[in-house]
């Protein structure tokens, strides 16, 4: 009997540790998973990046990456589920247009969650979604097991700024004026700011004196100091993988890093004309050691800048005037501060990279970057703007590096934002909580062709408005639409409508939604993009 008991414990220790090996194993086979977003960066601004070049050169450049919706926290949205935000319900930047942190109603069920069931240690670095801590500074989003999240307003302000890291809160630069920022925030939140009045009456009493905009020392810089942290926390994953107090061995991680640049500086009460803008003249401001680097670099020069004649756009395009001699010395000047600020957050993607190499770990790790969107700088004749369905503001830089993934390669099928949570659910061996509308690349990486597909447009709410329902920003009203692989459909709900044949007219200066010869087509593209409208699952990536 002690011999049989012998064999029998010796077989069940064999089993376990059997068991124990494959699931080692199968948790080797998952790649680790380090995603960069960047906030408004433009085909243009990326393509001056050397560490996004370093990228490219490292992995597969998708040249035809789109966004669904031009405008961050419903963007960032359907980051995290996959979904349009007609499926995700984030409608809008804010809580009183619908949208902001306090709309995503799903955060339990979405990505970071996912691949915490997977097996995955999680971190998260930099700007999260809008008016995320105004209320709950200390809040930490589900699905984090290592959380440092800007709290807004004062993530938008490059040098005075709090951070949620873990449970405790970090100020960075001037705390009195970080506070008053969040506190603004916070007002809208609660819903005391209805109307212009409103929030007059609030800044007066948030901001002494109304005109005092903050420090600005560069040990503050907030792209700098958010990239360091988000190092730290890869190697704090690295370590946690190699085995230690904080994971098992082999265990793969997700790291999701969101630096501010290079979004304006300027807060959203100066924007609304609330309050005098800061007396410096970049915006955004770039780091010291890149204040000159881009000043022989020019504003964007393609033939729809200032365009010559808008009268066959929508109404809120077709009354603007001509750029003036200022405005467009200022689209200059803030171009040099976008590249200059973005440039830091490439130093930052750099600094990724090299510790993955120096940890053995790069080729064990899908790197993703891409951006929430794009940016309008005088095209049409909006001298900085986004939302719109315009091409600068949705045609977004995307690439991807890491295990299986060629080198120096270029996919230009069309791939949307939609299909990277499809992607790395599929690549960590996850499964998804809710019917994702995007697909896994993942195939399109190995040779496979991708099946067409039409990508629908949307903005669901104005930005931003108060209790009379009106855009407080121009040229921000709702639409829907569809873009093709050649044509761009789009219908306002002041009733206007905009055609383009982006073949023929890639920077879309004749609107043919007035053509009799192209009526055939317009009904054909409005029927598609009605459909795409109320499309979920799979039903979005037929045609």
């Amino acid at each position: 009997r002690l011999v049989a008991a012998l064999a029998a414990a010796a077989l069940v220790a064999a089993l376990a540790s059997a068991g124990q090996a494959e699931a080692r194993a199968a948790q080797a086979a998952k790649p680790n998973v380090v995603v960069v977003t960047t906030d408004d960066w433009t085909l243009r601004i990326a393509s001056r990046m050397p560490n996004f070049r370093r990228l490219e050169r490292l992995g597969t450049t998708f040249a035809n990456a789109f966004v669904s919706y031009d405008l961050c926290c419903p963007a960032r949205t359907t980051f995290l589920t996959g979904q349009y935000a007609h499926n995700h319900g984030v409608r809008s930047n804010f809580f009183l247009s619908g949208g902001g942190f306090k709309s995503f109603r799903g955060a339990r069920n979405s990505l970071p969650a996912w691949l915490q069931r997977a097996g995955y240690r999680t971190a998260f670095v930099g700007k999260y979604l809008n008016e995320y801590g105004s209320t709950a500074p200390r809040e930490i989003p589900p699905g984090w097991n290592d959380w440092h999240g800007l709290i807004d307003y004062s993530t938008y302000n490059y040098f005075n700024w709090a951070i949620n890291e873990n449970g405790r809160v970090h100020y960075h630069g001037d705390r009195a004026y970080a506070d008053a920022l969040i506190a603004f925030a916070r007002a809208g939140v609660e819903g005391r700011i209805r109307s212009v009045g409103d929030a007059l009456a609030v800044m007066k009493a948030t901001f002494k004196p109304v005109d005092y905009y903050g420090l600005a020392r560069e040990r503050d810089y907030q792209v700098d100091v958010v990239g360091r942290i988000a190092d730290q926390a890869l190697r704090r994953l690295i370590g946690a993988g190699a085995g230690g107090a904080t994971g098992g061995p082999g265990k793969p991680f997700f790291l999701w890093y969101t630096p501010i640049a290079a979004h304006k500086e300027g807060d959203y009460e100066r924007v609304a004309g609330l309050r005098p803008g800061p007396p410096q003249t970049v915006d955004p401001r770039p780091p010291a050691r890149y204040a000159h680097t881009y000043d022989a670099v020019g504003p964007p020069s393609d033939p729809s800048i200032d365009e010559a004649d808008v009268s066959d756009k929508p109404a809120s395009v077709s009354g603007r005037p001509l750029m003036t001699p200022d405005v467009v010395a200022g689209i200059r000047r803030n171009e040099r501060g976008r590249l200059g600020a973005a440039r830091a957050a490439d130093d930052a993607i750099g600094r990724l990279l090299d510790t993955l190499r120096r940890a053995g770990q790069l080729d064990r790790t899908l790197f993703v970057y891409t951006t929430d969107q794009g940016y309008l700088q005088g095209q049409h004749r909006i001298p900085d703007n986004k939302y719109f369905a315009y091409e600068p503001g949705i045609h977004i830089p995307m690439v991807m590096a890491g295990p299986g993934v060629p080198r120096g390669r270029t996919v230009r099928d069309m791939v949307f934002n939609h299909d990277l949570a499809p992607t790395i659910v599929d690549a960590a061996h996850a499964r998804a909580g809710r019917v994702m509308d995007g697909v896994s690349l993942l195939p399109r990486l190995h040779g496979s062709r991708l099946a067409p597909r039409d990508l629908a447009l949307e903005a669901l709410q104005p930005s931003l408005t108060f209790k009379i329902g009106v855009p407080v920003f121009d040229l921000q009203a709702p639409y829907y639409g569809v873009r093709t692989d050649r044509y761009k459909y789009v219908k306002w709900s002041f009733g206007d409508e905009e055609l383009y044949d982006l073949r023929r007219d890639p920077y879309e200066l004749e609107n043919l939604a007035g053509n009799p010869a192209d009526g055939a087509l317009k009904a054909r593209l409005a029927a598609e993009a009605r459909r795409l409208r109320a499309c979920r699952g799979q039903a979005c990536s037929r045609r």
